[in-house]
């Protein structure tokens, strides 16, 4: 029997964000809510998008436009990424979910 590895993306959560002198009034929590996503539309990589490998396999991503911030992929995860290198629509769960 084979092993797949699944595709992971680690990235550090809200809590982990280091506080802002930002003069902008502290709202609370808000819910985050789960864009509708365009399965018909053509998706790519941000042009913006850095990426440098890490060892064990894995790459560091950020893009100043992204709404995450720094995230580490491992190679399934990569490989993902990368069928995106050329505007296609999205197919797949894992592809929307990532």
């Amino acid at each position: 029997m084979s092993h797949i590895t699944p595709p992971y993306i680690l990235w550090p959560s809200p809590a982990e964000q280091p506080e802002s002198d930002c003069a902008c009034p502290d709202l609370g929590w808000v819910p985050a809510s789960t864009p509708a996503v365009d399965r018909a539309a053509a998706w790519q990589v941000a042009p913006d998008l850095y990426q440098a490998s890490l060892p064990g396999d894995h790459t560091v991503a950020f893009s100043p436009s992204g709404p995450v911030g720094v995230v580490v992929l491992n190679q399934p995860a990569r490989a993902i990424l990368d069928s995106f290198t050329r505007p296609r629509p999205l197919s797949g769960t894992t592809a929307i979910q990532l």
